[in-house]
């Protein structure tokens, strides 16, 4: 049983590792050390709570994920909704995961989020009844690269960085990680919710999917998401060495080329990347997802255009670890999807996963554009906690699991409200729109009664 434990926990990490690791977790370990640590490990629990009813709740009962929402939960429209907001998802991680596609290879590929979901969607096909396993490989490799990534850079540090400044920053931001920091912001504690939220994927109904497969092994869901959440640890702590160890080797080719006499450059780089890059990394005031997320990308920009020496290797430990942490979580949501689109629409493994690859793949040439990806982003990340409560919803159904369900919906809204009341204070266009997209896709759950009432006879 330790091997099929071992083998669910990679799929977990495949999931919950991803580009959220390597921008936002990065940010708050940055900013607040242990602190930010000891909150996402509080946090972590919670959300922990919220995995173990939904897979315990659809083990126990041994149904398929459509079947325990129609005749357990008696809320058939909950699938549609998590299908919806589960396209949402994979199309915003699929285009950042292109950027870092694009970045290792040093080109501009239009709609390259498209790109990544068909490769994916190959893939699994591929794999056919193999796909799991196919996801565990790609996991192994994941927590491969990323602690090489780490090391590598971490090992040319004192060779590269030699402007005081830079590796200043480098040894402040490292003393960070390691210490508790006093008063922390309630923006901080918000923020902190809802990084560990989209770590963890909540809202697309991965784990009741999770869950259905589990049914057949007989494994302790609690001791898996143990392992897992130390895991996270471990890997959230790597990424936010690599973020810092390349912020640091970028700030060094800035100084760089201004003592080579390349000023005008300097400047333009400076103004272009770096500038946004610094302000979102070191202002401990603010988190922005999405400017957080993209301004990691300016670093190959500036490492290549200001030539440092070994640029290219610097590139590749940075985005390749990027690209594999968003790739694997693009195998588990089309597979994730592709198993709840076949239990609705009663159709072949192979017609859903193109099917989930297609809506997904439209939603993704959308956010290659950036007002429209903006609206996108905020959609996730405004709306999450309301969509992680949708999938506890089913559970209100089942006698075992209503009261745990009920405390959990109640921290869920108290920790949303907060974070709407920030979001509708901030009064941007797009972050609006997000909020009036991610409920209008929540209309289906006004039919729940009407599908699921009993025919006359």
């Amino acid at each position: 049983m330790r091997g099929k434990s071992l083998y669910f926990v990679f799929i977990l990490i495949a999931y919950t590792v991803g580009i959220w690791t390597f921008s936002l977790i990065p940010k708050i370990l940055m900013t607040v050390g242990l602190t930010g640590l000891a909150l996402m490990v509080g946090f972590s629990l919670i959300i922990g709570a919220m995995v173990t009813v939904e897979v315990n709740g659809i083990m126990k009962k041994a149904y398929r994920v459509h079947e325990f929402m129609t005749k357990i939960g008696r809320t058939p429209t909950v699938s549609l909704v998590l299908l919806a907001f589960l396209f949402i998802v994979t199309s915003v991680i699929s285009h950042y995961t292109g950027v870092a596609l694009e970045k290792i290879l040093g080109l501009t590929i239009p709609g390259v989020g498209i790109l990544v979901i068909l490769l994916g969607l190959i893939l699994l096909i591929m794999a056919k009844s193999k796909s799991l396993d196919l996801i565990v490989v790609f996991s192994i490799l994941l927590v491969i690269l990323t602690i090489f990534a780490a090391a590598f850079l971490g090992s040319k540090v004192d060779n590269v960085v030699t402007k005081e400044a830079s590796y200043q920053y480098i040894s402040t931001t490292l003393t960070k990680l390691h210490t508790f920091t006093g008063e922390v912001p309630i923006s901080i504690v918000v923020e902190t919710f809802l990084a560990s939220l989209l770590t963890f994927g909540l809202g697309v109904g991965f784990y009741y999917v999770i869950g259905s497969s589990l049914a057949t092994v007989n494994l302790d869901i609690k001791k898996i998401l143990v392992i897992v959440i130390l895991l996270q640890i471990f890997l959230s702590f790597l990424a936010a060495l690599i973020v810092t160890y390349s912020i640091g080797i970028s700030h060094q080719a800035y100084w760089s080329a201004f003592e080579k006499g390349q000023a005008a450059e300097a400047m333009e780089v400076y103004n272009r990347y770096f500038r946004p890059l610094w302000k979102e990394y070191t202002s401990p005031e603010r988190i922005e997802v999405k400017p957080l997320v993209e301004t990691i990308f300016g670093i190959p920009e500036i490492l290549k255009k200001l030539k440092i020496e070994g640029w290219f290797s610097f590139t590749l430990a940075l985005m390749l670890s990027i690209f594999l942490a968003g790739f694997t979580t693009i195998l588990v949501l089309l597979e994730s999807g592709a198993q709840l689109a076949m239990d609705v629409f009663q159709i072949s493994r192979k017609d859903s996963l193109v099917f989930a690859g297609i809506i997904s793949a439209i939603l993704a040439g959308i956010g290659y554009f950036e007002p429209l990806r903006a609206v996108l982003v905020a959609t996730i990340v405004t709306m999450i906690p309301i969509y992680s409560l949708v999938e506890l919803l089913p559970l209100m159904k089942v006698e075992e699991y209503r009261g745990k369900a009920i405390i959990l919906m109640v921290v869920l809204i108290a920790l949303w409200v907060p974070l709407i009341i920030a979001a509708l204070r901030e009064g941007k266009d797009t972050t609006i729109l997000g909020i009036i997209v991610g409920g209008m896709l929540l209309i289906p759950l006004a039919f729940n009664k009407i599908l699921t009432r009993s025919p006359r006879g």
